[in-house]
């Protein structure tokens, strides 16, 4: 027997066993679960209100100090508290 017979030999032993494995018995199929339990919700649009309560404290992020540039006591104030000063 040479080479090119044994290789032919097994090839044609391969194919005869995958032949063969592919004719095996039929598996049967598995049973279908049975069927789940679902509920169902009726869902509905509604208004929701929001709102946050944040503890904090608020700065001011300048500070002006107003004092008197002449030594004495001031008599009267020329502007209101909070308002906008200009020169004059």
């Amino acid at each position: 027997m040479t080479i090119r017979h044994i290789y032919r030999n097994g090839g044609f032993c391969a194919l005869l066993l995958i032949v063969l494995t592919a004719c095996g018995p039929v598996e049967q199929e598995a049973a279908a679960p049975p069927a789940a339990r679902v509920s169902v919700v009726t869902l509905a649009p509604i208004t929701l209100e929001l709102s946050e309560d944040l503890p904090a404290r608020v700065l001011p992020f300048q500070v002006a100090e107003i004092r008197p540039q002449v030594s004495g006591i001031v008599q009267r104030r020329l502007f209101e508290q909070g308002t906008d000063v200009s020169a004059g």
